[in-house]
């Protein structure tokens, strides 16, 4: 079956030619509502930013980390090997002490800070070779003296 032609120029539509059409607009609406339900999902977005977030950090601090270690002498780097080790041995000291003595919110608080310091170890370095070199640099210029 062909279009109809009307004196004004326009067609009229073969039932098949309005089933396509009819088709292809529940396509598009089913696609338009997707897109609706996903932008006003605020918890899946804000879980995906946050999950882009901590990748992003996750990577600067990876890169940064490296940086240092590439531009920090062989000494200064066993200088921080030695005190990281001491500072490791008088917290184990501490910790005990600590443990044994604080209450258990105080308990609770620390352990999720240990498990968030085992958790992000790479973070974790870089924080705390920064914080050295930075100590060291103020050392340099005579800011530490007092």
């Amino acid at each position: 079956m062909t279009d109809a032609r009307h004196e004004n120029g326009t067609t009229t539509p073969t039932p098949e030619d309005l089933r396509r059409r009819v088709e292809e607009t529940r396509r598009e609406l089913g696609g338009t509502v997707e897109e609706l339900a996903a932008k006003t999902d605020v918890r899946a977005r804000a879980r995906g930013m946050a999950a882009r977030a901590r990748t992003q950090v996750r990577e600067q601090a990876g890169r940064t980390a490296d940086s240092v270690r590439r531009r920090t002498p062989e000494p200064v780097r066993e200088k921080v090997s030695q005190a990281a080790r001491q500072t490791a041995d008088r917290a184990a000291v501490l910790g005990t002490t600590v443990r044994d003595r604080a209450p258990e919110p105080v308990r609770e608080k620390a352990a999720q800070a240990v498990a968030t310091g085992r958790r992000n170890p790479a973070l974790s370095a870089a924080v705390a070779v920064t914080a050295l070199v930075l100590l060291l640099g103020v050392r340099r210029r005579g800011g530490g003296e007092g």
